[in-house]
């Protein structure tokens, strides 16, 4: 999965779309002023006027000219499998978590889920299916609360290729093929909303952070090593950046909710339930200790149910100087 850098002076960025520092960066033109500076052109790879070639090295990072914040299974993957990678920072915004049930399957308990068929949506297409494992995670946080576990279900692939526009597919819930699912950001608010739906329970606002944490939190900053080798200076700058756009985040966090490839025409509202104020609002990079045994957990799980590789080292994984130099130089 190794790429060479495409040019010294480019620099590729991407995220997942949700709640992430660089889309306010890039909104605010943070990341064009960090480009102009260091003489290098900033180009978004999931700009659709790419080719799928530039778009899939969000999922693998094979592309040496990459700095990528998001949801973290594909970085734990691309880093599990060998990919010269580095984390960099970590930043997270808690989002709405909920496994929902028919309003009239007659389930008003998780413990009542015990024996049930529950729905896992998969898309093997994927070089790597981050939503089997998002929703595995969800799933067993969600069953955890009652003391369950994923093997006191009964697990049931839904074929989620392509995901659905407007989220999860619900249909194998409405017409009984399943009797449970998971449900995130604001394709689960509207989900939970729709007639015939009921939310047995809700976890985004959980106060244990390992039950909130999952592929949407934390999410990673990471870059390939050989930008890191090549251009420190414009890796320090984009994190400098990141850590500008967090500060208007913090004071602006109904206008930021605007800001994500999410959030489409959603009202401000149901933006606030999907990505509010939970105990976690971390737009601003860190590398602080309760966040990287959070990540380092849910790599465990991960690694446990076959999605990664086991042995991920998270420690040898980081490089801390780049945010160091950048948070200083703020």
């Amino acid at each position: 999965m190794n790429a060479p850098l495409v040019s010294h002076n480019t620099l590729h960025v991407s995220n997942c779309g949700t709640p992430a520092a660089s889309a306010v960066a890039s909104r605010l033109g943070l990341l064009d002023d960090a480009g102009r500076k260091n003489s290098v052109e900033v180009v978004d790879i999931r700009d659709p006027r790419l080719t799928d070639d530039f778009r899939v090295r969000h999922w693998d990072h094979a592309l040496g000219s990459l700095i990528r914040e998001g949801g973290n299974i594909p970085p734990l993957w691309t880093r599990a499998e060998g990919t010269p990678t580095r984390l960099i920072g970590l930043t997270w915004v808690d989002e709405y978590q909920a496994i929902l049930v028919r309003a009239d399957a007659g389930i008003r308990d998780i413990a009542d889920l015990k024996g049930r068929r529950i729905g896992v949506p998969v898309r093997p297409e994927l070089p790597i299916d981050f939503v089997e494992g998002l929703s595995l995670r969800g799933l067993a946080s969600g069953l955890g609360l009652a003391g369950l576990t994923l093997g006191d279900v009964e697990r049931v692939n839904i074929d989620a290729s392509p995901i659905v526009s407007d989220g999860p597919d619900i249909a194998p819930l409405l017409d009984g093929t399943v009797d449970a699912i998971y449900v995130h950001g604001i394709h689960g608010v509207v989900s939970e909303r729709h007639a015939g739906i009921a939310e047995l329970v809700a976890f985004g606002s959980h106060p244990d952070p390992l039950v909130r944490a999952n592929a949407i939190g934390p999410r990673t900053i990471t870059v390939h090593q050989e930008l890191l080798d090549a251009r420190p200076d414009v890796v320090v700058d984009y994190l400098v950046a990141l850590i500008k756009a967090s500060d208007y985040a913090t004071d602006n966090p109904d206008a930021v909710l605007t800001y994500f490839g999410v959030s489409g025409d959603h009202d401000l509202e149901s933006l606030r339930k999907a990505y509010g104020p939970g105990p976690t609002l971390r737009y601003r990079p860190t590398l602080d200790t309760d966040v990287i045994e959070a990540l380092a957990h849910h790599a465990a799980f991960l690694a446990a149910h076959g999605i990664i590789r086991p042995g991920l080292d998270i420690a040898s994984w980081i490089d801390p100087a780049p945010l160091a130099a950048a948070l200083a130089r703020v």
